[in-house]
Parts: C-alpha cells; sequence; structure tokens
C-alpha cells in the first residue's frame, strides 16, 4: 500500500479500487453450518513506527469503548440499557469480537475514583433527543453516581461516549465541546447513541457531517447537557458539600471531647482556639443542614429525579452518627497542669511551668495539626 501511494504521489496514478485489490486477500472455507457467519482480520508487516498496533493489552482496551461489542456481565446496569432499547424500538447493533482468541466487551463498571474519593453507579437515566418534527434524533443513558467530584482522567470509562451503530465517533471527549464548562462532561459516564440516518461519520469518524440534522442534535444536546445535566453536577456537588460540613462539625466536637478528657490542651487560650473552632464548624453545619432541608423538600415533588435519588443514596452511605457528645459547654476541661505532671513529672515545678510556656508558644505559632505533632515529639524526647 505505502509503495503505491508514494508511486502515485510521483506521478503514477492508481485508484482506490486498484490498490485495495493490491493489499488484501480473500479466502473462503466451506461449512456446515450455513448460519455461521464470521471473518477473521490479520495485521501483517507492520513497520516499526507502528509497533503499538502489536500492545495486546493497549488494543483490547482501546476495542473495549470503540467496537460494537456487548457489555460485560459484571455492570449490572446492561440489561437496563438494553430493555430501554427495545422499549424505543431501537436495534444496539453488537458484534463478539475477540482478540487473538480472548473475547472483547464494553469495560463498564459501577465504581470509579474521583479527585474526592471514590464513587460508583448505584442507578441509570435515560433521555430522548428529538428534532422539531418530533423525530427522534439520539437516545442516550448516564450512569446516576454521587456526583462527588470529576471522574479521575485514569478512569477509561468517563465521559458521555458518541456512538453511531453502536461504534464509537471520535474520542471520549467528542461531546465536551457541547457544554459549557469543560469539567461539566468529566462529572458523568454515559453513552449517547446516534438514530437518525441524517447524523453521518465523516471520513475520519471523529464526527459527524456538517448538516441540518446536525445542528438541530448539538441544539438539543447543549439544551439537555446545560440546562439538566449541569444543574445535576452542581446540585450533586452542593449536597456533598454540605454533608461534608456537618460530619466535619461532628469530627471537631469529638476531637474536643477527646482532647479534654487527656488534658491535651497547652493553656487556656489554646482550649478557647479550639472552642472558637467548633463554634465556626457548629454555624457552618447548621446553615449547611438548613439548605439540605430546602433540598429536601423541593426534592419529595419529584422522587424520581436524579437529585431526589443523590440525597437518598448520600444519607445511606453516610456513617452511622457516633454517641452523642455532651453539650461542650457543660463538660469540665482536665487539670492543664496534671498533663505535665502525668507525662513529665522527672521535671520539677518550674521547668514543668517553662515547658507549658513553650508549648503555648508552638501553639500560637502555627496550626493546631502541626503543633500537636511538634508537643508530641517533644514530650517524647524529654520523658
Amino acid at each position: 500500500m505505502r509503495e503505491l501511494i508514494n508511486a502515485s504521489e510521483n506521478g503514477k496514478k492508481y485508484t482506490a479500487s486498484e490498490v485495495l485489490r493490491n493489499i488484501y486477500v480473500f479466502d473462503y472455507e466451506k461449512t456446515s453450518e450455513k448460519d455461521l457467519h464470521w471473518f477473521k482480520v490479520e495485521m501483517v508487516g507492520i513497520n516499526n513506527e507502528n509497533t503499538d498496533l502489536l500492545d495486546f493489552a493497549q488494543i483490547k482496551e482501546y476495542l473495549s469503548f470503540v467496537a460494537p461489542v456487548p457489555y460485560q456481565n459484571t455492570f449490572i446496569f446492561r440489561t437496563e440499557v438494553e430493555k430501554h432499547a427495545r422499549l424505543i424500538s431501537y436495534h444496539i447493533d453488537e458484534y463478539m469480537i475477540a482478540l487473538n482468541g480472548e473475547p472483547i466487551f464494553k469495560k463498564y463498571t459501577t465504581n470509579f475514583k474521583t479527585s474526592k474519593g471514590e464513587d460508583e453507579v448505584f442507578n441509570i437515566a435515560f433521555k430522548e433527543i428529538y428534532d422539531s418534527h418530533n423525530n427522534l434524533l439520539a437516545w442516550l443513558w448516564i450512569g446516576v453516581s454521587r456526583f462527588k467530584a470529576v471522574i479521575s482522567r485514569d478512569c477509561k470509562m468517563r465521559g458521555i461516549r458518541l456512538r453511531k451503530e453502536n461504534i464509537q465517533i471520535g474520542s471520549e471527549d467528542a461531546l465536551q465541546k457541547l457544554f459549557k464548562e469543560d469539567r461539566g462532561h468529566h462529572y458523568f459516564i454515559g453513552e449517547v447513541f446516534a438514530v437518525s440516518k441524517d447524523l453521518i461519520p465523516n471520513s475520519q469518524r471523529d464526527y459527524f457531517n456538517e448538516n441540518a440534522t446536525r445542528v438541530e442534535f448539538e441544539r438539543e444536546m447543549r439544551r439537555y447537557f446545560n440546562n439538566e445535566l449541569s444543574k445535576i453536577y452542581y446540585e450533586g456537588s452542593a449536597i456533598n458539600s454540605a454533608y461534608s460540613k456537618i460530619d466535619n462539625y461532628e469530627k471537631k466536637q469529638a476531637e474536643l471531647q477527646e482532647k479534654r478528657a487527656h488534658g491535651d490542651f497547652i493553656d487556656t487560650s489554646h482550649l478557647e482556639n479550639a472552642l472558637e473552632e467548633v463554634k465556626k464548624a457548629e454555624e457552618a453545619a447548621q446553615k449547611a443542614t438548613d439548605e439540605l432541608e430546602k433540598k429536601k423538600q423541593k426534592a419529595e415533588n419529584n422522587p424520581d429525579s436524579v437529585v431526589s435519588q443523590v440525597i437518598k443514596r448520600i444519607e445511606e452511605k453516610r456513617q452511622q452518627p457516633v454517641e452523642k457528645q455532651k453539650q461542650i459547654q457543660n463538660v469540665q476541661q482536665h487539670s492543664l497542669e496534671q498533663r505535665r505532671v502525668d507525662r513529665l513529672s522527672a521535671y520539677n515545678k518550674r521547668e514543668r511551668k517553662l515547658i507549658s510556656k513553650i508549648f503555648g508558644i508552638i501553639v500560637k505559632s502555627t496550626d493546631e495539626k502541626t503543633a500537636e505533632m511538634i508537643i508530641q515529639k517533644i514530650e517524647d524526647e524529654l520523658q
């Protein structure tokens, strides 16, 4: 092929048919199973510039998202996708493809990583996209998660992939340009199945040819992405943030009780600073609680909405609240001096007082976590 193309560039012309006839070979096998249809592709004579084509893992991963193959069995929502396709009378083209004898499947799973930890798809939602004459242009499914944060780059299934005849069009980010924010696309996992015969892949198969149908498709997709999906990930982010503030207050309150019980405060000023931090956390938690109540009341009007599902799922996944601590104002501070006596009993009263003063300076000069680390190190060395 390369020789013929180079010859064409040097003036000798070959048609596409002539090039093809010179580079491919067909072979046939007789079989008694007349309904058995298949074909086999072999790549021979790959040059040094294209050795990636021999990387089995890389090619398999590529085909698992690009090729029209079935979902793997471990993707528990595959039956829901297939059921919805039948409901709207759409046939998902699927073929059994093997690479070096190993079958290939779409590598969708329910678990994935985000920039703020693990998340999971616990449900899926569907949407049909119609043109101005109510003709079906496309339909899609998205995974419903807690929308904790943007999905990590190393998650190969992130993004809403575009497909025609179940073959991926372009890269995983082919539809990213239709979001008003680039990051919006990376909150989701899903697929868009183009249905209209006028959505025609271009020669590079990285998008559709420009025509009136593509214009309508993009307009409706933008409307859905930026009016519905953007609200979902914004709401998801706000809900997660609100619960984090509530948990942060409970954590700080529990830490305060524990430090008091062990006499871990250096002096009164140290205690007052800690009390102020807890008070700020409490105020933030109360504000977050009020915001959550408003969102819950709104979600009650539409219990099947994605936002309502997100709230319910987060509440289910949150850890059970710890046993209620006594109110801060009712807990007496353990003797500050007793802490010095217990841990630094080898030193006299004057020396302990000096050490406590040094600890107080450390507390005022740096953040609490760093101060505690330094103080603990000093105590270990002095014991």
